[in-house]
Formats: C-alpha cells, sequence, structure tokens
C-alpha cells in the first residue's frame, strides 16, 4: 500500500475515534489529506473518500494483529 494512502487511514481512524473536542479538527485534517491524495491520484474525493470506508474494516483488523515493536522482556 501506497504511503499516502496509509497516512489517509490513519487520518480516517484518527477522525473516527476523535473526541467529541477534536472532531472538527481532525475532521478538517482528513478533508485536506483527502483532497491531496485525491489531486494526486486524479480521481474524485468522493470516489476516493468510498475506497477508504471500504477498506478501513481490513486495515484496522491489520493494524491489530501487527507485533509489538518491542522486543521481549528477557
Amino acid at each position: 500500500m501506497s504511503h499516502s494512502l496509509e497516512a489517509l487511514l490513519e487520518a480516517y481512524d484518527a477522525l473516527r475515534s476523535a473526541p467529541a473536542g477534536e472532531i472538527n479538527a481532525r475532521q478538517a485534517n482528513y478533508e485536506a489529506s483527502l483532497q491531496e491524495v485525491a489531486t494526486h491520484l486524479g480521481i474524485a474525493c468522493t470516489l476516493l473518500h468510498q475506497m477508504i470506508q471500504r477498506k478501513y474494516p481490513s486495515w484496522l483488523r491489520a493494524q491489530k494483529r501487527k507485533p509489538s515493536s518491542m522486543p521481549p522482556s528477557a
């Protein structure tokens, strides 16, 4: 997966998990990132957003399966 799509999924995840006081800031961040990536890819923002929404559940499951970068304690 490209770095820009990974970053977009992370921004979407941050938006979905935002506390009430941070929703507007995270929404603005996600929309700005969405616009930037959509322009770079040459597709509509709505289409890219739909793609992110479809990919999000499997991305989230994969994030939960990632092993910790911390080495096991001795």
